[in-house]
């Protein structure tokens, strides 16, 4: 009996710290019907599901002090997607979609890893996210003789 009062308290407590907002990216239930999602080795994120409720996050590394560039091709067919990039815990980059659209966000990196989230709420569709580094156009030439 004393288990499960104890187990009670703690469904409650969670449940409690949940509507306040301090579990802000976990969903009940999660549910990830027919998710397909594939990885590059560091660039890119294709996934298509046809039920998602959840949140998939994935780690990318990064040169310090170089220009990335974040694309994405969202696909929102029900429900709406959040789109996240995080450096530690600060945030970035957010969108939210609740219907398809395409973009790009810029920025400079200075940390080596950054997070990019992707929280469904009750959406169908699909997602194509990559970060590739920008190419400089100006070329530095060698100093002094050559």
């Amino acid at each position: 009996m004393e288990d499960f009062i104890t187990l009670l308290f703690l469904l409650a407590v969670v449940y409690f710290l949940y509507k306040k907002g301090i579990f802000k990216n976990v969903k009940f239930p999660t549910v990830h019907n027919n998710l397909i999602m594939t990885r590059d080795m560091n660039s890119n994120i294709k996934m298509s599901y046809k039920t998602f409720n959840g949140m998939e996050n994935c780690l990318f590394f990064m040169k310090v002090s170089n220009e990335y560039t974040l694309n994405y091709d969202i696909k929102v067919t029900k429900g709406s997607l959040i789109l996240k990039c995080v450096k530690g815990r600060e945030v970035i980059f957010e969108k939210e979609l609740t219907e398809d659209e395409q973009g790009s966000f810029s920025f400079t990196a200075e940390n080596k890893r950054y997070r990019v989230l992707i929280i469904g709420n009750y959406t169908g569709g699909g997602c194509h996210v990559t970060i590739n580094p920008q190419s400089n156009a100006v070329v530095n030439a060698p100093q002094g003789r050559i």
